[in-house]
């Protein structure tokens, strides 16, 4: 990332886009883009992973193969891959979604697919190997200057714009005790990032507790949501979710000049309310 936007700013600007140009993108940008895929990081569990920017064809504001009728006039697509583990989907959705706030900085159009796209066709594209997941893609590149019916479409029935609030997702020291914005202090605004990240469904099913300078975070399974996406993607995409959120937190924190690291501990629960999973636990260093 350079320093032409916060990732603050980057954040607030991201926005799931369905509709381009089909002009392809400059070509500075596009070395730019493939040059920080080819490495966006370590994943906090070290998965192992892998992303590339491959070609698609499509007719002139038609829709893309291989994406039921849901993208129209894209002509790449950020496509990865995960060897299946323990953690594999929540390292993704954190690689996964620092590139995209990469392809945000660089004026791009983007958009998380999870579910609206033919696994196998874009499997063939990047060798998919035995033992390794392909969780979700995007599409990148000039956005046209206004959405298609399809995309307002689906971004209402979606709730897009929705956030659940902080009582919902954020909790000092035990669920059931909200913690505001006062107590959650310097960390306000990494918690913030985290509630205005993007998630399947917009099911927003990130839940934290705050202990001291420890966050522990959690997700809120939607049972029939889950058993929709393993049904019918062998994919769980609110484990991609809480990578997200983990993209948030961390790359804001960093920017305000909050270290920290990603780590399993007891979270200090006696119990978790149902449906509800413990994933990861972020600790600052003093």
């Amino acid at each position: 990332m350079n320093n032409d936007f916060t990732i603050v700013e980057l954040i607030k600007k991201r926005t799931s886009w369905r509709s381009y140009d089909n002009l392809g993108m400059d070509e500075e940008a596009e070395k730019d883009l493939r040059k920080f895929i080819s490495n966006p990081g370590e994943p906090p569990f070290g998965s192992k992973t892998s992303f590339h920017l491959i070609e698609a064809k499509a007719p002139e504001r038609g829709s893309v193969p291989g994406t039921y009728g849901v993208i129209k006039g894209a002509n790449r697509f950020i496509v990865g891959t995960v060897e299946r583990g323990e953690n594999d989907l929540e390292d993704y959705g954190y690689q996964f979604e620092k590139i995209i706030l990469f392809a945000t900085q660089l004026d791009l159009g983007t958009c998380w697919m999870g579910g609206t796209f033919k696994r196998t066709s874009y499997a063939e594209k990047v060798s998919l190997k035995k033992g390794y997941a392909l969780p979700a893609i995007s599409p990148v590149g000039p956005r046209t200057q206004k959405r298609s019916t399809l995309d307002k479409a689906m971004r209402f029935s979606a709730g897009s714009k929705k956030r659940k609030s902080w009582s919902d997702m954020f909790f000092d020291r035990a669920f059931g005790k909200p913690l505001s914005r006062d107590d959650a202090g310097q960390f306000a605004v990494p918690l913030e990032m985290v509630r205005l990240g993007p998630s399947a469904s917009n099911g927003q099913s990130w839940r934290i507790i705050k202990q001291d300078e420890r966050f522990h975070f959690f997700g809120r399974q939607t049972k029939s949501l889950l058993k929709t996406y393993k049904r019918a993607f062998g994919v769980d995409l609110q484990r991609i979710d809480i990578g997200i959120a983990m993209c948030h937190f961390e790359m804001t924190a960093h920017e305000m000049g909050i270290n920290g690291n990603w780590c399993k501990m007891d979270h200090g629960q006696d119990s978790l309310p149902s449906g509800t999973q413990y994933f990861a636990s972020w600790e600052t260093q003093k």
